[in-house]
């Protein structure tokens, strides 16, 4: 999709990772001479692609397959407004900031703590796209701080713990656990460290000790919502 990065973090276009099971994108948006874009730290001559296109992507993928929900986890240099209006824009959202039964952005409007609704739920309202963000002023409504509503363990960490890294595993229950795993070349995500990462019975291993109910790390015994990996794809 036009990045230059010598180290991608992923090597496949959305289409590829969503056919392939990917269902929990980590996107980074900024604005680059005036217009939203994706670009990952920098935009410029790494890469760079109009954020309206990627969510265009998206939403095809999104409206060939109906049965599917699919997770935004945002690194958000934009304002909520500008994002809110290129999701109407790609077709993802309603224009009126309101749900509707032909968009698919999903609307959570409950406090922290509270239960998630039933993934049949989401698919018969039709409210299959959810928006987590690290912008702080989120409405938390449509979009939603990820570290209000859940927690991560530390990010290109060779330990491997099952400690919170941002967010408070023990604040309330119910909550969205993000599980990283994955280490870092020196200069971005490489597969070098992925075919480590990503082998079944390692990844499966930690998912499963992270799993295990912690007075401190996780007192209610909360499985990991989303593993996030580098080069999904490894080992093939």
């Amino acid at each position: 999709d036009g990045f230059a990065l010598p180290a991608p973090n992923q090597a496949y276009s959305f289409t590829r990772q969503l056919d392939d099971g990917v269902r929990c994108l980590m996107l980074d948006t900024y604005e680059a001479n005036g217009e939203p874009y994706l670009c990952h730290a920098l935009c410029g001559i790494w890469g760079q692609r109009p954020l309206a296109d990627g969510l265009e992507e998206i939403a095809q993928w999104m409206a060939e397959n109906p049965q599917e929900v699919v997770t935004f986890i945002m690194q958000s240099n934009l304002s909520e407004e500008v994002f809110r209006q290129s999701l109407a824009g790609a077709g993802l959202a309603d224009a009126s900031g309101q749900p509707t039964a032909e968009d698919p952005l999903y609307y959570h409007d409950a406090p922290p703590g509270s239960p998630w609704p039933p993934i049949g739920w989401m698919l018969a309202q039709n409210q299959r796209l959810v928006v987590f963000t690290d912008d702080s002023q989120a409405n938390g409504n449509w979009h939603l701080d990820w570290r209000v509503y859940g927690w991560e363990t530390p990010y290109d960490d060779s330990t491997y713990t099952c400690a919170s890294g941002r967010g408070e595993p023990t604040a309330y229950d119910h909550q969205v656990f993000i599980l990283n795993h994955y280490t870092l070349c020196p200069h971005g995500g490489c597969v070098s460290e992925s075919l480590k990462n990503n082998a079944y019975d390692f990844a499966l291993e930690r998912a499963l000790t992270c799993w295990e109910e912690d007075p401190v790390h996780n007192p209610w015994g909360q499985i990991p919502t989303f593993v996030n990996v580098d080069n999904y794809h490894t080992p093939i």
